[in-house]
């Protein structure tokens, strides 16, 4: 034992009148010096014993009665008010839980039900499909399986959320989906800009996808990519390119947009050999690539391409309002409102806005141009 600090244990014990000020027994009224391994066998050892007994009657009863109203209250109870507490600071539309125990939720047509890593769901009734980050995974509990995102849910099997974020999204009217761990609940989005894609589209500028214009969903990086090119005037071009770069992950109906995006410039692999294509853009990096479209360049200077945003409002191509728009949500629906709007802007050094250089271009029918304007 330290030497220093036993001097001070003894005071305490002492103080506390645990043992006696005076003990006889390791030594004579001849001999009253005490041993060193006397101390360290004997006194201390008993000491320690008796000051453990003392804490122990004194603190014990109010640690019982603490863990008493742990027990009454519940962990489950604890985490659900935690969460509770955090929603009322977050309201931000969505919904945090949790659940000590598997719980049927009642979800409508859109809503997204996701949980952190390890929670539990069960698609009881309805349909779903599953969602979340670009590449992301659940593990079919029931079968022994990992499935991905964007396959569809099997009624009554148990899914694991393998990576945070991912969960299901609801593709019936209603739909029934058990659920234990914490979850967040996503509410359905509305869909504000369809007359927007539809100009849009009347021009040739977005043409949606197979299955419609899917505005209610993120945008990935590659269908930013052919929005910037097309609003450059340069699809034509670039479906006309050799489809070759060093980008081995991007899809047969992109590579050709890639490798000529790649080949002018306009943008960068996410690594030296991937594209990553599927993965969701930014608000800030699809304000990057509208303003390239319209003459601007980070790489001479113009803007800085993580004040993007910052530079749209100083230089009043876009308000302020857009912005914060756009940062609250960002969809493929807001990916149309930019994009529409940006037809109006003047692009750098031009006399006349974007839809009038892409009319000179020859990339938009001019009495089309005039009809969506009018």
């Amino acid at each position: 034992m330290n030497k220093r600090v036993l001097p001070a244990i003894l005071s305490l014990i002492v103080l506390l009148g645990l043992i006696p000020a005076a003990s006889g027994t390791a030594g004579t009224a001849a001999d009253p010096v005490v041993t060193l391994g006397y101390l360290d066998s004997v006194f201390v050892p008993k000491v320690l014993s008796l000051a453990g007994q003392a804490l122990d009657k004194s603190y014990k009863p109010l640690f019982d009665k603490h863990s008493a109203a742990l027990t009454q209250k519940g962990y489950a109870g604890l985490a659900t008010a935690v969460a509770g507490a955090y929603l009322k600071k977050n309201p931000a539309g969505s919904a945090d839980g949790f659940a000590a125990r598997p719980t049927p939720l009642t979800l409508k047509k859109g809503d997204r039900i996701v949980g952190g890593v390890g929670a539990g769901l069960v698609l009881r009734a309805g349909s779903a499909a599953f969602t979340g980050p670009a590449g992301g995974k659940l593990v079919n509990v029931t079968t022994g399986k990992e499935v991905t995102v964007g396959a569809p849910a099997v009624l009554n099997q148990y899914f694991l959320t393998a990576d945070r974020g991912t969960g299901l999204v609801v593709q019936s009217d209603t739909a029934t989906v058990t659920v234990d761990g914490y979850y967040r609940i996503f509410p359905a989005y509305t869909v504000r800009y369809t007359a927007q894609a539809d100009k849009l589209k009347t021009l040739g500028l977005f043409l949606g996808t197979p299955t419609g214009y899917q505005l209610d969903r993120a945008a990935t990086r590659l269908e930013a990519l052919v929005i910037m090119i097309r609003l450059l005037g340069e699809e034509q071009a670039a479906l006309a390119h050799s489809p070759v770069s060093p980008f081995a992950d991007v899809p047969e109906w992109g590579r050709a947009y890639v490798a000529y995006a790649y080949e002018k410039g306009y943008t960068k692999g996410t690594s030296a050999v991937k594209f990553t294509p599927d993965a969701t853009v930014k608000p800030g990096d699809f304000m990057t690539f509208v303003l390239r479209a319209l003459g601007y360049s980070d790489t001479f200077g113009d803007f800085q391409w993580d004040k993007s945003m910052t530079f749209c409002v100083q230089s009043g191509l876009f308000s302020q309002s857009d912005m914060d728009a756009i940062s609250k949500t960002f969809l493929r629906d807001q990916v149309v409102m930019i994009s529409y709007k940006a037809l109006s802007c003047r692009p750098k050094n031009a006399s006349g806005t974007l839809l009038s250089q892409l009319v000179a271009k020859g990339a938009v029918n001019a009495v089309l141009a005039q009809s969506v304007l009018s």
